[in-house]
């Protein structure tokens, strides 16, 4: 399925699209991507001197950007070419694939994995349940696949051998939506990609890094029931987390800090003896902590944080229960999620946060 070049508004693109989709997704390879990305950068010129910073050629068709990327694949030329859209609602870019190939084969999927201006919009696992409750209020709506893990946390549920801190699983058959009930509460085990078929409606993949991708149905039905209500919860993090920073404000003649942080809040604590794994987990994500100033006897840590991923650099405050962050230096918003992700996959999955 070819789109072709003129000058689209997000709307009159998503008529395009579904007029287009109609054929495409009936052929046996027709399969339509769409995929988000959290963008901490400000403004269409900024997202799009990203986006060639990466490799990508980037057209402008009103507000609808073609990416387009070349590369080598067997020692053939071939040209990726996707379509973006930066989204009013908050600071997200919308990539829309209509083959895989053009997805994987192109700068987006090894930078965003950096986290450097451009990441994932991860569904967490709250998110993600909504997603899938939300699906399967719908008339005969089935899960008929599903990937999981049961994540590496000491605060991990399940009923059967809870000590095992990692487990994954693949399932196939009709009855998907049982299935993933009983691996939750009997294994602890979260999904991570999830295949729906609502019959007469829509057939979709879903995956937990905010990938979407629709084989069969109607498009309108999946935009309007499916990816926009995801999109609005899963933006919900991204825009709490966006309020940290570090500046200066003036108070009365004069220059002062002021601090926003991220608190996380974990069910249980750290206590002195075991606080330094906690540090060595920290470590193995690639959060490396410099100038510490520990308390002898006691939880109370005070340090740096360096993102190896991305070099921001975050300050970072625990008591063993609670862990506080802000950016040394203007926004840290993708290394701030990533260490949400951190938390609620190593440490406690009932992870909760706040700003202030």
């Amino acid at each position: 399925m070819h789109i072709p070049a003129h000058d689209y508004t997000y709307e009159s693109f998503n008529s395009k699209l579904r007029e287009l989709s109609r054929r495409h997704l009936r052929s046996k390879q027709g399969k339509l991507g769409v995929n988000f990305f959290t963008i901490d950068s400000e403004g269409l010129d900024a997202v799009i001197a990203l986006l060639e910073n990466v490799g990508f050629e980037v057209e402008q068709h009103g507000e609808i950007l073609f990416l387009i990327y070349e590369y080598i694949h067997y020692g053939k030329r071939m040209k990726s070419v996707q379509y973006a859209y930066l989204h009013e609602s908050g600071p997200l870019l919308v990539v829309f694939a209509l083959k895989s190939m053009d997805y994987y084969n192109s700068p987006l999927v090894w930078t965003a994995e950096k986290g450097q201006g451009l990441a994932h919009l991860r569904l967490f696992p709250r998110i993600f349940d909504e997603l899938i409750e939300r699906t399967l209020s719908f008339p005969d709506a089935q899960v008929v696949e599903f990937k999981g893990i049961k994540m590496d946390t000491s605060q991990s549920e399940g009923e059967k051998r809870p000590t095992i801190q990692r487990r994954e699983i693949i399932y196939r058959a009709i009855d998907g939506e049982l299935a993933l009930e009983e691996l939750k509460y009997e294994y602890g085990v979260v999904p991570t990609q999830v295949t729906f078929l609502l019959p007469n409606k829509v057939t979709f993949k879903v995956y937990d890094n905010g990938r979407f991708i629709l084989t069969s149905g109607d498009y309108d039905f999946f935009r309007n029931n499916i990816a926009d209500p995801t999109l609005e919860s899963a933006l919900q993090p991204v825009r709490d987390h966006k309020k940290a920073k570090l500046h200066l404000v003036t108070v009365d003649d004069r220059t002062e800090i002021e601090r926003i942080s991220v608190t996380f809040t974990i069910s249980d604590s750290y206590d002195s003896e075991n606080f330094s794994d906690f540090l060595s987990m920290l470590e193995e994500a690639e959060f490396s902590s410099f100038n510490e100033m520990k308390r002898k006897g006691s939880v109370i840590y005070r340090s740096f944080l360096s993102d190896e991923k991305s070099g921001t650099v975050l300050s970072f405050y625990s008591d063993g229960k609670n862990f506080v962050l802000s950016p040394k230096f203007g926004h840290g918003l993708h290394s701030l999620l990533r260490f949400y992700e951190f938390m609620l996959q190593e440490v406690d999955m009932k992870t909760e946060y706040s700003v202030k």
